[in-house]
């Protein structure tokens, strides 16, 4: 079973520089859920979506 993938993109400056951004966010949101539910103050509603999840921690990291 495969589990990733592998693609070379072929991307202009401007382009990388908003992969490069947009995967430090995400990178960092997930960090941040994942420490926060290790330490017991968030709690996961594995019924319901993840992107929910964290998004909501996202919003609270961009608002502080």
């Amino acid at each position: 079973m495969k589990l990733t993938f592998v693609y070379n993109l072929k991307l202009n400056k401007t382009q990388e520089e908003i992969v490069k951004e947009i995967m430090w966010h995400s990178s960092k949101t997930y960090n941040i859920l994942n420490y926060e539910v290790k330490e017991g103050k968030e709690r996961i509603n594995t019924k319901g979506s993840l992107n929910a999840e964290g998004s909501r921690i996202y919003k609270n990291l961009v608002q502080t």
